[in-house]
């Protein structure tokens, strides 16, 4: 496929056009969700909806960012805020940053379809760099539908307690048994690609103890994340005479496993944070406006803390698949993205579903291992999920552009089938 983007500036008072019009490149993100058999096969019609037809649906919305993003066709995830998105929704939302689907002016073209969205003086103002198209739902309402399940495929299969997955194909997750104080190097029978005879949908899975290392000085539980071949698990304790104590576990592909704590000055509502790699993401607990401050800690430097934005009280959930982490209540969501810029999206109308599904496979891009959790019990399972937020196209403009509150914005996004 090809796709080729023009963006027209109008002012409103001069009448004055500008106009960009750019190329982009595919990235593999269409490829690696729609042609992995495993999930197709197992998807439901219904959220194979989400998907098909992929001129309208998996190519239905559109990001815009006020930066270049890296033409990598194997990075195919916000690594960014996006300034201003637009779906096919055609009704003015109260969120400035989004746009109105043209559908007078889009549909079929020869080979091939066009999608029109208009931006108002209002809406989508700043400077654009990069224009991506995603999936329509993520273009309506950013990161609220955050995964398109396969729940023929057995999305109720639980695998107990608090993980990381460590080898996807093999099905090993290092485990933290809290009641225990100790960390279970486990092999699943659910692994990728394979239902095990005897499973049965909602319940345990079964799995074989590889080794048995003890914590005894953990009361509460490790957060983990994959770093190469090394799970990483951090647990902060509760601070005492204004310091945090934080304990680091590094356990390697032999299942050995090296212990390290230091201390943070200040104190922090330690069961509500998360981590990326080495860094420790806390919630201070000053509040200001009702928010709270979000800090980064890097865990070879203590010293190195700073704070990122502010965020509402609640658990963080990281997506390992994407890099993305949130705090999240049934109207909003405040996202942190890779490199540590966050937005805060508000979600219109009644919202009762407030599950996040925390995906902890990095391998592919349909995630075969999650953790679900919501204001009423959490668990991790077993399914394959397919995040709705990918980048199916870069296109870095040549010049960016800065759209003003003086001038409108048209964008126009063909998509054409070549030989």
């Amino acid at each position: 496929m090809k796709g080729h983007t023009t963006i027209e500036l109008t002012n409103v008072r001069t009448q004055e056009h500008i106009i960009r019009e750019d190329d982009n490149m595919f990235t593999n993100a269409l490829d690696a969700l729609i042609n992995d058999h495993e999930y197709m096969s197992a998807v439901t019609e219904t959220a194979k909806s989400e998907l098909l037809p992929i001129a309208t649906r998996a190519l239905g919305g559109i990001f815009l960012f006020d930066r270049k993003l890296e033409e990598d066709p194997n990075k195919f995830y916000p690594p960014t805020a996006p300034l201003a998105y637009a779906g096919d929704s055609t009704a003015a939302a109260a969120d400035t940053r989004r746009g109105i689907y043209n559908a007078q002016e889009s549909g079929p073209i020869d080979n091939g379809y066009k999608h029109v969205w208009d931006f108002s003086t209002n809406r989508g103002n700043g400077t654009i760099a990069c224009a991506c198209l995603t999936n329509y739902a993520a273009g309506n309402e950013p990161f609220k539908t955050l995964h398109v399940s396969a729940s023929n495929y057995g999305n109720t299969f639980q695998l107990g307690q608090r993980n990381v997955c460590m080898d996807s194909e093999q099905g090993i997750f290092a485990c933290h048994l809290l009641s225990d104080k100790a960390i279970e190097i486990r092999q699943y029978r659910q692994r990728a690609g394979r239902v095990s005879l005897t499973a049965q949908n909602g319940a345990p899975q079964e799995y074989e103890v590889l080794k048995k290392l003890e914590i005894p000085n953990v009361n509460s539980e490790i957060l983990w994340d994959m770093v190469d071949d090394t799970a990483i698990g951090i647990w902060a304790k509760g601070a005492r005479g204004g310091k945090t104590d934080i304990y680091r576990y590094e356990i390697s592909r032999d299942y050995t496993m090296k212990e390290s704590t230091i201390q943070i000055d200040g104190s922090y509502r330690v069961s509500e944070g998360t981590i990326r790699g080495k860094y420790l993401f806390l919630i201070g607990n000053t509040v200001q406006d009702g928010m709270y401050p979000l800090y980064k800690i890097d865990t070879d430097n203590p010293t190195d803390i700073k704070e990122i934005c502010k965020t509402y009280v609640g658990a963080l959930f990281t997506d390992r698949t994407t890099g993305l982490f949130m705090n999240k209540t049934k109207s909003r969501r405040i996202v942190v993205f890779p490199d540590d810029t966050s937005a805060i999206y508000e979600y219109a109308g009644s919202y009762s579903n407030d599950t996040v599904v925390e995906a902890i496979d990095p391998v592919r891009a349909v995630g075969l291992y999650g953790s679900s959790t919501s204001s009423s019990s959490s668990s991790n399972l077993a399914n394959l999920m397919a995040p709705t937020y990918y980048l199916a196209t870069i296109n870095n403009l040549q010049e960016p552009i800065t759209k003003t509150a003086e001038q409108t914005m048209k964008i126009t996004y063909t998509i054409t089938e070549e030989d």
